[in-house]
């Protein structure tokens, strides 16, 4: 995150992606768009991901949208988003290890394990 050219590419959400500097050495890249609305990604190094997973989050104004995808193949690959605060954001990257999705603010994942388990019941 060079933080001259953000300033001069995003400076409207300033004050949003200022507090994400510190946590540079726990992702594995980043970049700002200035197109529709204005919002920044975060490649998130988290020992959690396998190889074949990777985790970003799509930083906006007013929230950010973690995106999860792994790529295994075109049969058993997948794609995830859910949402988080930028207090929560922040918050993980702090603590890193800790999953992500101890941050979300829904239970998109626990509502599938539960599926999950329920269909095992049947």
């Amino acid at each position: 995150m060079d933080r001259k050219y953000w300033k001069k590419l995003l400076p409207a959400l300033e004050d949003v992606w200022l507090p994400y500097l510190k946590h540079e050495d726990k992702l594995n890249g980043s970049q700002a768009i200035n197109e529709g609305e204005p919002h920044f990604y975060l490649m998130v190094n988290d020992p959690y991901m396998r190889d074949d997973e990777d985790l970003t989050l799509c930083c906006m104004k007013d929230r950010v949208v973690v995106q999860h995808r792994c790529r295994r193949d075109d049969k058993f690959g997948f794609y995830e988003e859910y949402e988080m605060t930028h207090e929560n954001a922040l918050a993980y990257l702090e603590q890193l290890p800790r999953p992500f999705y101890a941050f979300t603010e829904d239970s998109k994942l626990d509502t599938f394990r539960k599926t999950l388990i329920n269909k095992e019941e049947d």
